[in-house]
């Protein structure tokens, strides 16, 4: 079978999975684009040449399966998922596999613990968060086994076409962006609909990412819009 049939198989399943999802008229948008069929083309160009990738296809779009749009009011973005096997599992910063961190040593579960006032964590599924409105997205859906970067190109318009719908017909969300080039993506944001920004330039490897608090800051936002806090 050619890629491209596999493409047009793939996208007739994603369909079908996502038939009565709130987030189906977002997901059919996104999958009938040149940009997302492209994508999908390489990840099967990948495989043919023996490249895995991570995640999994069918935990491309675990945050929308967890989180009905109405309940969204918090967005943390970054650029890349965990690319060795088995610990991307579709949401940022996330993973099923217990302890798992990534080749830089992120911290970004460890902090959440000392602050979370259910006490530490026992694995890394923050599925917890999304549940509560809060969408955990990677810039890039999938990563190279071993090569972090290398798909970020060909996702990066997928994600912006994502985050353009979302911040257009949703209002008074906070949209934080968490590293390089994470930050790039606020330019992605409508105007006048009452999103509020906090850029936070270093990824959680590295010391000083959690300056302002954020944590902390984001639940004293959802206080003025009389919204529930975020059990972190």
């Amino acid at each position: 079978m050619s890629h491209t049939n596999k493409v047009k198989d793939t996208i007739n399943a994603l369909k079908e999975k996502h038939a009565k999802s709130p987030w189906k008229n977002v997901l059919y948008t996104m999958f009938a684009t040149e940009e997302f069929q492209t994508a999908l083309f390489q990840l099967y160009s990948d495989l043919e040449a023996k490249q895995m990738f991570t995640p999994v296809l069918k935990n491309f779009f675990r945050n929308l399966e967890l989180c009905n749009p109405n309940a969204v009011s918090t967005v943390f973005i970054t650029a890349y998922p965990y690319y060795h096997k088995g610990q991307a599992d579709g949401l940022a910063f996330s993973s099923q596999t217990e302890g798992a961190v990534s080749a830089e040593g992120n911290t970004f579960h460890d902090t959440l613990s000392e602050i979370s006032v259910e006490g530490p964590k026992p694995d890394y599924n923050l599925e917890y968060l999304v549940e509560q409105g809060v969408l955990l997205w990677n810039i890039s859906l999938t990563a190279p086994i071993g090569k972090q970067t290398d798909h970020y190109p060909m996702w990066e318009p997928v994600s912006r076409m994502f985050f353009d719908m979302l911040s257009k017909y949703m209002k008074n969300i906070i949209f934080v962006f968490v590293g390089e080039p994470a930050d790039k993506m606020g330019t992605a944001i409508h105007k006048g609909n009452g999103h509020l920004k906090i850029f936070l330039p270093e990824i959680p490897a590295e010391g000083n990412w959690n300056h302002i608090d954020s944590f902390n800051t984001i639940n004293a936002m959802l206080a003025k819009q009389k919204k529930h806090p975020i059990i972190w």
